[in-house]
């Protein structure tokens, strides 16, 4: 029990770039990558936040699980959500490893 709350502690190293973020009428919209910086495969749960321009005022969020990444591999992968506002900031909230037996917290 005690390695999978670690492995969610503390994931792989990894590097994690948000390419694209665009509201189009109430849809929200990321793209971003996560490379695998570490010598293993790694599951990684990724937190991004849709805010209000300028502020730290999150309007809506989504975790994006990403399974078996290889060492070395960089992964696409896009986060989305509704929204009340005609612009929006994207913002990584987090980097965890695997929820602990599939339970978001």
């Amino acid at each position: 029990v005690l390695d999978i709350l670690d492995d969610f502690e503390n994931p792989n190293p990894h590097t994690v770039e948000i390419t694209s973020c665009e509201v189009v009428g109430t849809r929200a919209t990321a793209e971003a990558t996560i490379t695998n910086e570490g010598t293993d495969d790694a599951d990684f749960m990724v937190r991004i936040d849709f805010v209000r321009p300028g502020t730290d005022n999150t309007r809506t969020g989504q975790n994006v699980e990403l399974r078996t990444v290889a060492p070395g591999e960089t992964r696409q992968f896009v986060a989305a959500g509704t929204v009340d506002l005609d612009d929006i900031e994207c913002v990584l909230t987090e980097v965890t490893g695997p929820f602990p037996f599939r339970f978001e917290f």
